[in-house]
């Protein structure tokens, strides 16, 4: 996925370093983000297209339950999972398994997104999600308000901050 996220160039790139530090995940060990741990799996359950990252629900719910016992806390671990998973409620869920519906939903404990990018369209959605440590919750999410492909800018259109009278707009932060 980052490869992907790579080829928008300096749209995203300023986003990606905002904070310092790349995330780059495996299948091994959960890399730690400031008391949060992040697993990845980007296979799925089957679909009409049957590509290559797909795998019969017995298979997918093995693989997600070997990543899944790597973790301390769900309640402090980010599902960056190309399907949602049913079983385990972490704190958040990235998904992107139906590429042109741009969705948050709550399922338990857990809010689960989905940008809602296009690629077939060289379209590029996103989400930024800001996470409070201390508190172990999200404090913010902000989405890209437009369709915007990799010669145009993003807006973003996040929630108000407390003890502000706007909703901001423009860059994250």
């Amino acid at each position: 996925m980052l490869d992907e996220l790579t080829d928008y160039g300096d749209h995203v790139d300023p986003l990606l370093y905002q904070q310092g530090h790349v995330v780059e995940t495996n299948d091994q060990d959960p890399p730690d983000l400031e008391g949060f741990q992040m697993i990845s799996l980007g296979w799925t359950n089957p679909t009409p297209w049957n590509t290559f990252r797909e795998l019969p629900e017995n298979e997918l719910a093995k693989r997600a339950d070997e990543l899944v016992a790597k973790v301390t806390d769900p309640s402090r671990t980010i599902f960056n999972f190309h399907a949602p998973p049913c079983r385990v409620q972490p704190l958040l869920g990235l998904h992107g398994h139906i590429y042109e519906s741009r969705g948050a939903e709550r399922i338990g404990r857990t809010l689960a997104l989905n940008p809602g990018s296009s690629y077939e369209e060289g379209v590029l959605q996103g989400a930024l999600v800001t996470l409070d440590p201390k508190k172990a919750k999200i404090k913010t999410t902000c989405w890209s308000t437009d369709r915007t492909d990799r010669n145009s800018r993003h807006s973003w259109n996040c929630p108000r901050r407390r003890g502000s009278t706007k909703r901001r707009k423009g860059r994250p932060g």
